[in-house]
């Protein structure tokens, strides 16, 4: 009896392991009446556990300067620990300068809600403005040049979180 009650718990923990949030993206996408097109998807997972944390994708407009990066949550995903994510990937993109973009980091920060399974977030950069939108609703605005630079770095930038998931979302293939 105690072996079959240790295999269910076992097997009933391995739940939290598996992602129950499935992501779709379509080959269009309108935000804020604008049409982009997929140009990119991907998994991102975390630990050698590979535990599912978000499914995003990456389009992109027909007009120059005009993308979004859009995320569907795996799972819960406490405030902090995106606010952690965006500190380690930009620390690791801006190196020496990450010093000079305290207040830009800062308002990312006030601006990164606390997310549950299958939550979506959108970071868009339309021209000279930017947008997080939060399951449809648009949380924050900006036409900050420094936080403009910083929106889409952890993901696409010249060191990205995951160079799989980038070449993925750029829509290429590792060699």
């Amino acid at each position: 009896m105690k072996k079959i009650i240790f295999l269910f718990l076992f097997f009933n923990s391995l739940s939290f392991f598996v992602s129950k949030a499935e992501a779709t993206f379509t080959p269009t996408i309108s935000i804020l009446n604008k049409e982009y097109n997929l140009v990119g998807k991907s998994l991102l997972e975390y630990s050698f556990f590979k535990i599912d944390v978000y499914w995003v994708s990456y389009y992109k407009s027909s007009k120059a300067n005009h993308s979004l990066l859009k995320f569907v949550y795996a799972r819960d995903i406490e405030k902090d620990v995106s606010n952690q994510g965006w500190s380690e990937s930009l620390k690791k993109n801006l190196k020496e300068k990450f010093s000079s973009y305290k207040k830009e980091i800062a308002w990312l920060h006030s601006k990164t809600p606390d997310f549950k399974e299958k939550d979506v977030l959108v970071i868009l950069k339309e021209g000279s403005t930017g947008f997080i939108i939060h399951n449809g609703v648009v949380k924050a605005k900006t036409k900050d040049k420094k936080i403009l630079e910083l929106l889409h770095l952890p993901w696409i930038g010249p060191t990205p979180i995951n160079d799989e998931l980038k070449s993925k979302l750029l829509g290429k293939r590792l060699r």
